[in-house]
């Protein structure tokens, strides 16, 4: 694991989870200098943005479009139509600053992030969409820690749908829906094997994601250090963090 790099990077976690075969989504991490455009999210001049957005746009035409945008840390899908997806190259660089702006607004110094990440834009098993056009889907947090799952629960609770904001409106049976996708009655084995696996090799706790994809397919999605994570409260995992 790279001592330059939060610990949480995809630079750091992501080869451990394609050495061990685990289904991810086919991704081109793209190393970024933060600095080249940190200044112009407050007003100052930013020359070099110009040379490192040029390698971040070679870089996503030879990947190819629709894709999944991100950092290695971040990818404000909150706003996921001016953010994380990327429909075609003539979207790219906006989307991009878009994605790097929440990145430094996230936390009082920005987060610290070190590149990009193209994805492939998976057709998620979602029901309907909600904030800025995100698919809400079937999607899981573990956690998980040297190798041993702790709990798990379903990634979106209702409260986080419904205190938050969507354009366009909710469908009136969201809740109905969103209950559907939240039942873990069939989820495979394999979730908690793979979260096992990815924590014995990187060591330490760690929070593991999954998306199911509309065929069905289970992929690890994202990952962070638990401390860094949200859970909800209950009683077999301690506390609630960030």
């Amino acid at each position: 694991m790279s001592e330059s790099r939060d610990p949480t990077s995809m630079f750091n976690w992501l080869p451990v989870v394609e050495g061990l075969g685990i289904p991810s989504p086919r991704t081109l991490l793209v190393p970024f200098d933060r600095e080249a455009v940190g200044p112009m999210f407050y007003g100052e001049d930013a020359p070099g943005a110009g040379t490192e957005m040029a390698k971040l746009c070679a870089a996503a035409v030879d990947f190819g479009f629709p894709l999944f945008l991100r950092t290695d840390l971040a990818s404000g899908k909150h706003s996921w139509s001016r953010t994380c997806y990327v429909p075609d190259a003539e979207s790219l660089v906006a989307h991009a600053y878009e994605v790097a702006e929440f990145n430094e607004i996230a936390s009082l110094d920005g987060l610290p992030w070190t590149g990009f990440a193209l994805r492939q834009l998976l057709d998620l098993d979602s029901t309907f969409a909600a904030f800025d056009g995100m698919p809400v889907a079937r999607e899981r947090r573990y956690f998980a820690e040297d190798g041993s799952v702790l709990c798990h629960h379903p990634y979106w609770p209702e409260e986080a749908i419904e205190e938050g904001w969507s354009r366009p409106r909710l469908p009136d049976d969201w809740r109905e829906r969103l209950a559907l996708l939240n039942d873990e009655s069939d989820d495979p084995s394999s979730l908690g094997e793979w979260a096992g696996a990815v924590t014995k090799a990187l060591g330490g706790a760690w929070s593991v994601d999954f998306a199911r994809s509309r065929d069905g397919r289970w992929w690890l999605i994202d990952m962070a250090v638990a401390g860094q994570s949200w859970h909800p409260e209950h009683g077999g995992y301690g506390g609630e963090a960030a």
